[in-house]
This record gives C-alpha cells, sequence and structure tokens, in this order.
C-alpha cells in the first residue's frame, strides 16, 4: 500500500445552524477555526472592513458564502431582490469604487516550517481576481487586518492580479509583507483539488505525446495521471496533477461536475516508480486534508456506471444562419437549431404561459436512462409515496392559481447607492 497525505490543517468539525459572524472582535486561531469553511485543503475565512465604521466582520463560513449578499443584507438591510436589481453597480461600489466603503478579502491558514522543523501557522489576505485596490488601499488593508490579528500569527498580502502586483511595487515589503501565487503554492508537494474516492486502474503519462498515443485506449474505469491534463479529457474515474495547477482550472471544474476525485500530487513519479503503480487497479481518495493512493490485490468487479451504460445521442446541429428569438418563441424541436437547454426553456415557457395544456406532460416525455420524470414531479409537489406509482403522472394543476405565481409588492426604491 502507498499512502501520501497532505500537511494542510483539518477543517472544522460539524457547525450548528447558529449564525456565528462576529463584529469588531480581535482574530484568534481558535475563532478563525470556529468561523472557517475549506477550499483545496486550506481554511479560509471571509472578512469585510467597513471604513464608515472603522469596524470589520468575520463572516461564518457555513452561513454566509458570498461578501456581497452579507453586506446588501446584513449591512446596509437590503433584500435579495433588490440587490438582484442592482448586482452589477453594487458590485463596481465595493471592487473597483477607489472611494469605496467596504474592502473585501480572504483570510486563508497556511503552515510552513522553523528552522527546527517545527510546523508554524500563519494567515494570507487576499482580494479576488476583479478587485482593483490601488496601492494605498491594499496597505491600509493590510493595515487593518494586522492590527486585528493575534500578534503570534504571522500575516502576507497575496496581490490576486497584475494590477496589484504594480501597486505594491512601490510600497515596501517592511511595511506590507507580501507573498505570490506560485510561492504560495509552486512548491506544495501535494494538494487536494475536488474531494471524492474511486477505484480504477492508474494511467500514468509523463508526456502529452505519450497522453495523445493512449488516448484512444482510456475508459470509464481510468485514473488519468499526468503534468497537465488537457481541457477535452474524457470522462474517466479520477484525475491527477503531477505539476502545479488551481481549483480553478478547466480541468478541476470538469472533476466537480463529473463527482470525481482531483489532486496535485508532485512525487507521484517516485511512488508509482517505487511500487509499480502504473498500470495497477488503485484506490483513490482525496479529502481536504488527505490524499491516499491504495494498491489493490487484483482488479474489482464493477459495473460501468450509468452514464457510461446510457450513451447521450445528439442530434446533428443545423448549421444555418437563424434569427435570434426570445424563450418564450421556442420549443424541444428547436434543440437542433438553439441547443437543448434553450429549446427545453422554451418548452417550459410555453407550457406555463398556456392555458389549455398540461402541466405535467412536459414530464412525461422519456429522459433515458429513466423512462419519465413522473415520480420527480411528485416529490416536489409532495405526493405521499404510497399514491405515486412509478410512472403514472400526478393530477395536472389547472386552477389559475396553479399556473400564476403569487402577486409581487412593488419594490421599494433600491438603497444600492448606500453602498459606497
Amino acid at each position: 500500500m502507498s499512502t501520501v497525505t497532505t500537511a494542510a490543517q483539518p477543517s472544522a468539525g460539524p457547525r450548528p445552524v447558529c449564525d456565528r459572524t462576529t463584529v469588531g472582535e480581535h482574530l484568534s486561531l481558535p475563532l478563525f477555526r470556529a468561523l472557517s469553511g475549506t477550499l483545496a485543503g486550506h481554511p479560509y475565512l471571509k472578512v469585510v472592513v467597513d471604513r464608515a465604521e472603522h469596524t470589520w466582520h468575520l463572516l461564518d463560513t457555513a452561513v454566509h458564502p458570498f461578501h456581497v449578499d452579507y453586506i446588501a443584507t446584513r449591512v446596509l438591510g437590503m433584500e435579495l431582490a433588490e440587490l438582484d436589481s442592482c448586482l452589477d453597480s453594487f458590485n463596481a461600489s465595493v471592487y473597483t469604487d477607489p472611494e469605496r466603503r467596504f474592502l473585501l478579502g480572504v483570510l486563508s491558514l497556511h503552515t510552513d516550517e522553523d528552522p527546527e522543523g517545527r510546523e508554524r501557522p500563519f494567515l494570507v489576505l487576499e482580494t479576488t481576481e476583479a478587485d482593483t485596490m490601488t496601492g494605498p488601499l491594499l496597505e491600509e488593508f493590510y493595515t487593518f487586518v494586522r492590527h486585528r490579528l493575534d500578534g503570534r500569527l504571522p500575516l502576507l498580502l497575496k496581490p490576486a492580479n497584475h494590477g496589484q502586483e504594480h501597486e505594491l511595487a512601490a510600497i515596501s515589503d517592511v511595511r506590507v509583507p507580501r507573498i505570490l501565487s506560485h510561492e504560495l503554492f509552486g512548491n506544495r508537494t501535494r494538494t487536494p483539488l475536488n474531494p471524492g474516492e474511486a477505484v480504477g486502474r492508474l494511467r500514468h503519462f509523463r508526456t502529452g505525446e505519450e497522453y495523445a498515443a493512449a488516448a484512444g485506449t482510456l475508459g470509464w474505469s481510468d485514473i488519468v495521471a499526468m503534468p497537465c491534463l488537457p481541457d477535452d479529457v474524457p470522462r474517466v474515474a479520477g484525475f491527477i496533477n503531477t505539476a502545479p495547477t488551481t481549483p480553478l482550472s478547466h480541468t478541476n471544474v470538469l472533476a466537480s461536475g463529473w463527482g470525481i476525485p482531483n489532486a496535485i500530487v508532485r512525487d507521484l513519479e517516485r511512488i508509482v516508480a517505487a511500487d509499480g503503480l502504473d498500470g495497477a487497479w488503485v484506490r483513490y481518495t482525496v479529502h481536504d486534508d488527505d490524499i491516499t493512493l491504495e494498491r489493490l490485490a487484483q482488479a474489482p468487479t464493477s459495473e460501468a456506471p450509468v452514464w457510461h451504460q446510457h450513451r447521450i445521442r445528439l442530434r446533428t446541429p443545423l448549421l444555418v444562419d437563424v434569427p435570434a428569438l426570445p424563450l418564450n418563441r421556442l420549443r424541444r424541436t428547436d434543440q437542433d437549431r438553439y441547443g437543448t437547454k434553450a429549446a427545453n426553456l422554451g418548452e417550459l415557457h410555453h407550457v406555463l404561459d398556456s392555458h389549455t395544456v398540461d402541466l405535467t406532460a412536459f414530464h412525461g416525455h422519456p429522459r433515458p436512462p429513466r423512462v419519465d420524470l413522473y415520480p420527480h414531479l411528485a416529490a416536489r409537489l409532495d405526493v405521499p409515496p404510497a399514491t405515486r406509482g412509478q410512472n403514472s403522472a400526478p393530477p395536472p394543476a389547472t386552477s389559475p392559481a396553479a399556473r400564476s405565481p403569487p402577486p409581487t409588492a412593488s419594490p421599494s426604491p433600491s438603497p444600492c447607492s448606500t453602498a459606497s
């Protein structure tokens, strides 16, 4: 058995339902762990500095996934519908306005080793890539956070884009200690990217040419390992990157959508050579704080997954000029011209707008590998399981009340202008 373990900090335990967001508190390591989530193996915490009130907000990650939603609803008293109506201008007020009221960022927890080889934690502060903070704003942001941290925790600023790097060039790294992305992640041997578990045959390719020569032999049970996975990699059981990449890479987005494990294991070649893993059957597991490769004594007995058994067959696209149409004018038969998603949305518009069409008929069409979607619709309508029937349609909702959404009150004037 070969085991690979990351040095990342473990994520926090189960969270209560209550919101533990704090305002104005000094940040200690225990408080950080209580509020943080985990991304690519690193605990992280969202922070909002309110320059007008000269305070900061430490967001409970389990409750507040978006800075902007928190600011709008909890600080400015807006409804989400109001925020949605002016989202572009609101985003501009917090990410690009040089006179902005709020400074938004993320603190992530990392570890390195002291001269005696002991692990020591440190924090990294960064903004989103779209943020255009100037040098003075970046220094103000760093200084504000530094003065509210446990003094034993080192803090580094990581510029999020080339513009911020340029702005920081004129500022002493004594006043604003910093670290670049490649310095933070480039030397880390192992990084979890997408959690999951897979049993499959390890296929290790050292170059793109090796991969291209064997691409036609890849199947659903393979775990593909190589320095840089191609964007058109077929759906397989798992990915392993042997060179640095990022959580937002195209192939990691694929891994997330397919629900397969993905990680960076830079010393994989040594492990493969030592244990003869290339072509071997392995159990590959990726957790937020752990990566393991366990060799299996023999090939397991397993069936092809549903997505492989039921192939999706696409109609030949109609490659002619077609006019742009609103969704409510499209039907399911327009898939070859406008795409499957748009055509199905158009069909739903037609069903919902019609006063004569059976509202359940749309769910009666075959949806391989399902016979139809009636069980799904019954579950959405809270039809008791004993009365559903596998393929029997629930009674059509034909009353006007079932077709029309409830009336909504007229929105009040948007307070978006108060954001900056």
